[in-house]
Parts: C-alpha cells; sequence; structure tokens
C-alpha cells in the first residue's frame, strides 16, 4: 500500500509540476503579451499623435501662410511707398479687406523716420467693436513707446516676418489674438518700419481643436516661449502621455495629450480576455462556430449588396457616358471636325471632355481629375456643368478657368484637385484662345507632321482660389488638327512596368492626315497593343479638332495678265462652299472692276506691287477684302454722280459705282499702309 500511495504521490506531484509548469507558462505568455501590448500600444499611439500632428501642422501653416503671403504684398508695397506716409492708410485699409480672418493690420515706423509727421509715426486700420466700419488709426499718446513694445523689437530684426506671443484685445468682445510682423527696408537696405497683422486664434482653434487621435485626448498650441495660443478642451489628467511638434518657423508648438487610460484601454481588454482563455475555451469555440456561421450569412448578404453596388455602378457609367457631346450638326460643323473619347479605369472616371458651338465659336475642354472612381466622377461632372455655364458668358478661357477654379477650390473638403486644357476656336478664322491649368500640351499636326504645344501650364484646379490662368492665342490654318488627351495615354503602363510615353504618342501621331475619328482609333489600337494583358491603370480620354477653312486667298502683281487667275480662284470658292454659281457673274465684274483699279493706279510706274484677294464666308454672306500697299485712294469718294450733266462728271468712277451695283455692301480701309476694300454678298445656298 505505501508502494502504491508513494506511486500516487509522484504522480500527484508530476500533475502538480505540469500544472504548475502550465500556469507558470500561462502567466509568462500573459506578462510577456502584456507588456509586448504595451509597448506595441505606446508605439501605436505615438505614430497616430505624430500623423495627426504632421496633418494638422500642415494646415497651419496653409492658413498661416495665406496671411504671411497677404503680409508680404504688403511689405512689399509699404516699401515701394516709403515716400508717401499718406499713402500707408491706403496700404493698412486694402491689407485688411484682402482678407476676412485679418482683424487689423497696419505700419510702426522708426523715430524720426517722418519729421512732419512727429517724433513717432504709426497707422494702423482695423473695424470699430461692432465689426462694420473700416477705419483708420494713427498714434496716440499712450502709444508713443511702441518701439519698446516686444512686437515691434521682433519685427524690425526680420524681413522674412515672424509670429508673437498672443494676447487679448477688445475685438468683438474679448478676443485672443496672434500678430504676424516683418521689417520694411528703405533703398540703403536698413530696416525702417515694422508691418503687423493682427489675426483672432479663432483662425486655427478650430483645427486644433478638431483632433482626436484618442476619443478624449487633445490638442494644444503654445508659443516657444510657453503661452497658450490654443486651449485644452479637456482637464488634463494625472497619467497621460504628450507628444510635441515645433512648427517650422512659425515660433508655434503643436502638442497632443492622450490619457493612459485611452491608450491601453484595449490593453486592458485584450490582457482580461487573455487570461480568462483557459477558463472559457469551450464557449471560444462554440463562439466561433457560431461567428463562422454568421460570418457566411455577411459574405452572402456582401455578395448580393455587391452585384446590386455593380448594377448601380453600371447604371452611373452609363449616365456618365451620356454627359458626353453629340457629334456637331452638319450646320455647326462646316468649319470643324470634332470627335472623342473616354475610356474609365473603373466603372465611372474623373476624365472629361466636352465641347459645342456658341456664337460662331467652338468651345472645348479636356480634363483630369485626382483619383478615380466616383469622388472624382462627381467633380468631373460639377466641372462640365460649370464649363457649360459660364462658357456661355464669352470666348474668354482664362475667365471660364478663373471661375471653374474658385468654385473647385472652395467646395474642396476632399482636397482633390483636377487639370484642364480649355480653348475657344473662332470658326471663321481658325484663331484659337486657350489656357492650359496644369495639363499634358496637346499635340497639333500640320501637314502630316505632329509635334506638341509649347504652352507652359499655370497651377492646377482646386488647389488656390487666387491662382491666376494665362491665356494664349494659335491660328489654325486649313486641315490643321489639334490632338488633346489625358496622362491615361502617356502613362498607360504594361506588364513590364513600362509607360507608352509621350514620344511613341507622338510618334503615332507623325505623318497623319486623315479625320479625327481615325486619328482616336490609331491611338486607342496603339495603346491596347501596348498594354496587352495588364489592367487599365488610369482613365483614357481624347479629344480631336480638324479646322477646315471657309476662307481662300489669291496673290496677284500688279499686271493685267494676273487677272485670269480671277475667275478659277471664285469658280473654286463657290464650289467648296455650296454656293449658288448665279452669284458668280456679281462676284466677278465687281472683282475684275476693283483689281484693274489696282492693276492701273495702285503703284507707280514700273514699280511691281501685289493685291491679295481674300474671301471668306460669315453669317449667311461672303465677305471679300481686296487689300494693297500701293498710294492711298479711297475710290468711294469718285463715285460717278449721274444727277449732273456727263461734261461736269469727274474723270472716272463708273468702276466703283458697277461695284457697288454688284455687291450689297462697299467699304474702305486705310490702315498700316494697306488700302482695303472690304465687299459683302448676300450668300445664296444650294439647296
Amino acid at each position: 500500500m505505501m508502494g502504491l500511495f508513494n506511486k500516487n504521490n509522484d504522480f500527484a506531484k508530476k500533475e502538480m509540476m505540469r500544472i504548475f509548469l502550465a500556469v507558470f507558462i500561462v502567466v509568462a505568455i500573459s506578462l510577456v503579451y502584456y507588456f509586448f501590448m504595451r509597448n506595441e500600444a505606446q508605439k501605436n499611439a505615438e505614430r497616430r499623435a505624430h500623423e495627426a500632428l504632421n496633418a494638422t501642422e500642415t494646415m497651419i501653416l496653409s492658413r498661416l501662410g495665406k496671411i504671411e503671403t497677404i503680409v508680404t504684398t504688403m511689405q512689399f508695397m509699404v516699401g515701394y511707398s516709403l515716400d508717401d506716409p499718406n499713402e500707408m492708410d491706403s496700404i493698412s485699409i486694402k491689407t485688411v479687406k484682402s482678407s476676412k480672418v485679418i482683424l487689423g493690420a497696419g505700419v510702426a515706423f522708426k523715430e524720426d523716420f517722418f519729421p512732419d509727421k512727429g517724433k513717432l509715426y504709426m497707422t494702423y486700420a482695423c473695424y470699430d467693436n461692432d465689426g462694420d466700419t473700416l477705419g483708420v488709426e494713427h498714434l496716440r499718446k499712450d502709444d508713443e513707446e511702441y518701439t519698446k513694445e516686444e512686437w515691434f523689437k521682433k519685427g524690425i530684426e526680420t524681413m522674412k516676418g515672424t509670429w508673437i506671443d498672443p494676447y487679448y484685445d477688445d475685438v468683438e468682445g474679448i478676443t485672443k489674438m496672434i500678430s504676424y510682423v516683418c521689417a520694411v527696408k528703405d533703398k540703403n537696405q536698413e530696416p525702417v518700419a515694422v508691418i503687423i497683422a493682427d489675426v483672432s486664434t479663432r483662425t486655427i482653434d478650430s483645427v486644433v481643436q478638431s483632433v482626436h487621435v484618442f476619443p478624449n485626448s487633445f490638442c494644444t498650441l503654445v508659443s516657444q516661449s510657453g503661452k497658450m495660443i490654443v486651449s485644452p478642451l479637456h482637464k488634463v489628467e494625472d497619467k497621460s502621455h504628450t507628444y510635441t511638434e515645433e512648427i517650422d518657423n512659425k515660433n508655434m508648438i503643436l502638442s497632443v495629450t492622450i490619457p493612459d487610460r485611452e491608450m491601453y484601454k484595449e490593453l486592458y481588454r485584450s490582457s482580461m480576455i487573455f487570461a480568462l482563455l483557459g477558463l472559457f475555451e469551450l464557449l471560444a469555440i462554440i463562439f466561433i462556430v457560431l461567428r463562422a456561421a454568421r460570418n457566411l450569412m455577411q459574405l452572402h448578404d456582401m455578395k448580393i449588396k455587391e452585384q446590386r453596388i455593380e448594377s448601380e455602378l453600371s447604371v452611373a457609367r452609363d449616365m456618365q457616358q451620356s454627359l458626353l457631346p453629340d457629334a456637331l450638326s452638319p450646320e455647326l460643323s462646316a468649319n470643324v471636325d470634332v470627335r472623342g473619347l473616354l475610356v474609365p479605369a473603373r466603372y465611372v472616371g474623373g476624365d472629361l471632355y466636352d465641347y459645342f458651338v456658341h456664337d460662331g465659336n467652338l468651345y472645348f475642354c479636356i480634363g483630369d481629375v485626382s483619383g478615380k472612381g466616383v469622388p472624382a466622377a462627381l467633380l468631373m461632372v460639377e466641372a462640365r456643368q460649370l464649363f457649360r455655364t459660364l462658357a456661355a458668358h464669352g470666348p474668354h478661357p482664362d475667365r471660364i478657368l478663373h471661375d471653374i477654379n474658385i468654385s473647385a477650390s472652395e467646395n474642396n473638403k476632399d482636397m482633390m484637385f483636377m487639370t484642364m486644357f480649355l480653348g475657344v476656336m473662332e470658326l471663321s478664322s481658325g484663331k484659337v484662345r486657350y489656357c492650359n491649368a496644369g495639363h499634358n500640351p496637346p499635340m497639333i499636326i500640320r501637314d502630316g507632321h505632329a509635334t506638341y504645344l509649347d504652352t507652359p501650364p499655370c497651377l492646377l484646379l482646386g488647389i488656390d482660389t487666387n491662382a491666376e490662368y494665362e491665356p494664349h492665342e494659335l491660328t489654325l490654318s486649313d486641315g490643321d488638327m489639334l490632338f488633346l488627351y489625358t496622362d491615361g495615354l502617356t502613362e498607360a503602363e504594361n506588364k513590364q512596368k513600362e509607360l507608352l510615353g509621350e514620344k511613341r504618342a507622338l510618334e503615332t501621331a507623325e505623318g497623319f492626315n486623315g479625320k479625327t475619328n481615325e486619328l482616336i482609333e490609331k491611338m486607342q489600337q496603339v495603346t491596347s497593343g501596348f498594354v496587352g494583358q495588364a489592367e487599365q491603370s488610369d482613365d483614357l480620354t481624347m479629344l480631336a479638332i480638324r479646322y477646315t477653312s471657309a476662307s481662300s486667298s489669291l496673290v496677284l502683281k500688279n499686271d493685267f495678265n494676273e487677272l485670269a487667275k480671277v475667275k478659277p480662284f471664285i469658280d473654286s470658292f463657290i464650289a467648296k462652299n455650296n454656293i449658288d454659281t448665279s452669284l458668280e457673274p456679281q462676284i466677278s465684274l465687281a472683282l475684275d472692276e476693283a483689281l484693274t483699279n489696282v492693276v492701273m493706279y495702285a503703284y507707280p510706274k514700273n514699280v511691281t506691287g501685289e493685291a491679295v484677294v481674300t474671301m471668306n464666308v460669315v453669317n449667311d454672306e461672303i465677305i471679300i477684302e481686296i487689300s494693297d500697299h500701293g498710294v492711298p485712294f479711297n475710290p468711294l469718294n469718285y463715285e460717278t454722280d449721274f444727277n449732273i450733266p456727263l461734261e461736269e462728271r469727274h474723270k472716272g468712277g463708273m468702276g466703283i459705282h458697277i461695284i457697288k451695283e454688284s455687291m450689297d455692301t462697299v467699304n474702305y480701309d486705310y490702315r498700316d499702309n494697306t488700302n482695303i476694300l472690304t465687299l459683302t454678298k448676300k450668300i445664296i445656298k444650294i439647296k
């Protein structure tokens, strides 16, 4: 029995040892797990804190940077007007008016800079206490020591500017303020004055107080000297972690404080679960089985939702495609051939192109919104609608882009931006006015030779409401083509991560002399062949515009033999523009009379000169312009007056009478050393 007891005792000891070992392992693993997770929680909190600080710093820099830009402009204006103290009032007022967040601005000069104004002179513009009236205050008795103030001392030392410690003022009640100061130098580069711009801390309060790394964490902003700029919204707890970030060149320190109970909240919860894991193993297995069953049901529901979303996105894609412009009607496309293509990388995309004809002008644009999918598509739709609405107000691409940019910048909560190339073509002449807002330079194909249009891009849309867009001009000749595209063409990527590139795209267009739809098909085929089986990486959009001139020109020397070229020229013009041939005799008679006068009288004897005849169709009229560089001569002053006797009439004048009888209107002008005779005739189109 003793042996059995001993054996049982040994078994018990072994079991106890196993239990003890198991408990030890569990405790050890729990402790290791606890300290590991505690360290990870700290790292995660630190990472999230610094991400939030960096993002907040960027927003603060953006808001303060706009103020600094305005003050820099004021600094330049004051420096330019140092000889006129009376100009300082106007500059201060303009500065306050230029920004809603600047509550007051002024300039304070060193002693005796303007002797006529007294020992010290300072002007300061601000609104009254009601915030309704903007006025200017000058030096008061209690201000005579402003040169000893901290803001003046710091400001006189820096041209780049600096932010000074916060203080309270009675603007709109009791308001905490921060001020930006910088020096103004005279022509000898000596600091002579300090510019000060006062801003309420409410400008950045919302930015700082919106930071919530954890539910009960809070953010503060203090000056380098420790004065509070933006106060905490919560009470500081005893146990907490604080992370700081110094804002570059702003004399400010941004900090995030996270209570320990928030930081380790998940750790405490997971540790308890881990400690009880052994006791609730069975429940855990049941829980896992039930959860797996629920997940299968959720997966089934997700499949159904995914199918519904795909169906809705398909409808959205059809709607987006329906917004694309239709082909121009024959009467609108007599001088221009326009074709476009949009192939989104997803169901819907952020590319756009649009065009329409209004008042004899072709308005066209192509754009690329940052990102892909539904958000980009929504911004695209808004931009297209603005283009259509604003373009109807006049053929000014710079003004249209300016207004689109303001709308995109002010409502840009998702920080999205957009590139756009926008142009207006005068169909009667082929002259194109255009602006480029950061978009890819289009190609121009002329006589089969393709080149990129040299157009410096302006700032992208949606970034800065104050951005300016510079207009440019070019004139397309008969048969010239503009080819516009988004970076989905040049940045098309194959499986080897190679890009199609601008060179390949240009080589594809080189030598092309066909229709616009043929060029787009060719570009699409080349892109598809290059990409191969790789997934489309970006939206692909192309727009081709080919100009066909309705005008014709003929250059003649002052030789009667040259007049034989006139009738074939007229016949060709009439056939090209589908005009009734019954007008040919009247046009020929008028041109023959006018050109005979040029040959006989425009140039001195034995001097060779030229006459240029240009015919064009504009708004149901044939416009004929005859120009020469001969002696100034207005034939309208020599028309025969049939109301006076034949013997009293002056010599000549019958020719201009014949011209006026043949044409609807006849006008003469002399400009740039050129005689210009303009004839018009109502058009008769062949049915």
